[in-house]
């Protein structure tokens, strides 16, 4: 197995396919992934959704949590209807459950949406804070704009999370975050902080943002 790790990894991804297939076949369930993976990424075969769900499913179903997590993917990808979506759920939810953040992320996405399951916003907010505990920049960002229409409690744990994901690159969150130091949301009002946050998001491409500079002019007293 290690062999074949070492092939994929340098893209030789014949040779990986050649000992993952074998391992597979003899139920390996990580060499069951990296089948369905490849299957699914195209990574030196064609894309199949068919085989790569056909592989993704026997690896999920032995717990593996990637393989839950790129299956719930392959199935949404694959079909668009409500019974795809609620499958999708059930295995990103799976995967969520043995602390796969981006899982997590996608169960709380789906619990904001409804999509394939009942709309909660409660449910949301746990399920993103627990894929935002695990660094998942996304999923703070996320965290603290549904925070953010909350309470006092609430609006100042936003800022920390948006501070969190600004600080990890997420544009819409140095945004955000200038606009909590521009108006005192969940904070005092610092201009010079939110001036700087603005800076930021102006600089990675946030027109918004550059907009408020413009008007604001070079400094903020």
């Amino acid at each position: 197995m290690s062999a074949a790790l070492r092939a994929y990894r340098q893209h030789r991804y014949s040779d990986a396919r050649e000992v993952f297939s074998r391992l597979a076949r003899l139920g390996d369930a990580d060499a069951q992934y990296y089948i369905g993976r490849m299957f699914f990424l195209g990574e030196g075969v064609e894309k199949d959704l068919q085989q790569a769900v056909q592989w993704l499913l026997m690896s999920a179903e032995q717990g593996v949590p990637d393989a839950q997590y790129m299956l719930a993917s392959c199935l949404l990808e694959s079909g668009s209807s409500t019974t795809s979506d609620t499958e999708a759920f059930q295995w990103y939810l799976k995967a969520a459950e043995q602390e796969h953040a981006s899982a997590a992320a996608k169960v709380a996405e789906a619990y904001s949406q409804g999509k394939g399951v009942v709309m909660q916003n409660g449910e949301a907010v746990r399920w993103y804070r627990r894929a935002a505990e695990c660094g998942h920049a996304h999923a703070q960002h996320n965290l603290a704009a549904l925070l953010e229409k909350g309470d006092d409690a609430s609006r100042m744990e936003a800022v920390t999370w948006y501070q969190q994901a600004a600080e990890r690159g997420i544009v819409e969150s140095m945004y955000n975050l200038a606009m909590c130091y521009r108006e005192g949301i969940g904070t005092r009002p610092d201009p010079q902080k939110s001036q700087a946050w603005l800076r930021k998001a102006a600089d990675a491409g946030d027109e918004t943002a550059a907009a408020h500079l413009a008007r604001d002019g070079p400094t903020v007293h």
